[in-house]
């Protein structure tokens, strides 16, 4: 149990370096091919980590856990936005961001100052789904069963529906449970986690070429990359063989690392990291800014922004945060 509780950090820090990384680059360059799995990964994870049990417990950890830290951090960035923002703030504009942070999807501008946060109330809803179908359907074939009905569900509403988007990101919760269940399900069958760690060079040379070429050709077809919070999934098949085989890539590099002190200490602190980012890109960009005089620095950023910029807003925001406990230690000794 230890063994696989490390891997899960390990793949949990992948992914949200993966998070910050794809969200430092722009769409003209291979950002499609981490938008093509990385969410979905994410929200596989989550599934990992699903323990049954009883609705009135479920409920209050996942709002614990979820939406409480979600309306912490919306207003302290939107208290942090409007401060710091040029444009003066009306009444109008405060009552349209705080009916946005209610309204809790990501999609149409509705959080505009720290749009990532669209994927806490969100995984919110893909819990409560996932509730429901385990105990409803009972047995794994059943829940198979129904995760294949909301994909259906899901990307039908984003062919039907491409503009309306419903409240805490409902209608991507619709896909996004098909993975959380498939995380979820793996973590029950024993068998199938030791099959794959035995097979898991053969699994390997297989999953990366398919999530190469599905996501190529998924990003070429339709000349937009995969974005799960606005409905862009493209074709239906090349998008979960794209994100299913990055899924398996991911999880058995995770499995062949094992154990890495970096990259636990980051799946370990995934909302942090997953809730300032967006504030320390905004002091990294005016470093940037106020250094651009140098045609060094300005060549170096030119070609190392993400790696340079995924590492600074990384060990920014891990600082900060270690600190901030560390007095909030103190604080209770006190």
């Amino acid at each position: 149990m230890k063994e696989r509780i490390h891997w899960i950090d390990v793949a949990r820090g992948i992914g949200m370096l993966l998070v910050i990384y794809g969200h430092t680059i722009d769409d003209r360059q291979y950002r499609y091919l981490i938008y093509a799995f990385h969410m979905p990964f994410f929200f596989f994870l989550s599934g990992m980590l699903f323990h049954p049990a009883p609705f009135r417990h479920f409920l209050k950890r996942s709002t614990q856990t979820l939406l409480i830290p979600y309306l912490f951090l919306a207003a302290a960035t939107y208290g942090i936005g409007h401060f710091t923002d040029s444009n003066p703030l009306t009444w109008a504009r405060f009552w349209g961001d705080f009916w946005g942070v209610i309204y809790g999807s990501g999609a149409n501008g509705g959080l505009g100052y720290n749009i990532i946060l669209w994927f806490l109330p969100c995984l919110f809803v893909t819990r409560m789904l996932y509730y429901g179908i385990q105990n409803y359907a009972k047995t794994t074939p059943f829940i198979i069963t129904w995760l294949f009905f909301f994909s259906g569900l899901g990307f039908a509403y984003t062919r039907l529906f491409p503009d309306s988007h419903l409240p805490f990101g409902l209608e991507t919760a619709f896909t996004a449970v098909v993975f959380f269940g498939a995380g979820a399900l793996l973590m029950e069958q024993q068998k199938l986690t030791s099959w794959i760690q035995s097979h898991r060079w053969q699994l390997l040379l297989v999953s990366i070429p398919l999530w190469l070429i599905a996501a190529q050709l998924n990003f070429q077809w339709f000349g937009n990359q995969i974005d799960m919070r606005i409905g862009h999934l493209n074709n239906y098949a090349l998008f979960y063989i794209g994100a299913l085989a990055g899924i398996l890539m991911t999880v058995i590099l995770s499995m062949l690392i094992n154990a890495n002190r970096v990259l636990e200490y980051i799946g370990k602190h995934t909302l942090a990291l997953l809730g300032w980012q967006f504030l320390a890109f905004l002091y990294i960009y005016n470093i940037y800014i106020a250094l651009h005089v140098s045609p060094v620095i300005a060549e170096w950023k030119e070609r190392f922004n993400g790696i340079i910029s995924t590492g600074l807003a990384t060990t920014g925001i891990l600082a900060v945060d270690y600190l901030w406990h560390r007095g909030e230690k103190l604080l209770l000794r006190k």
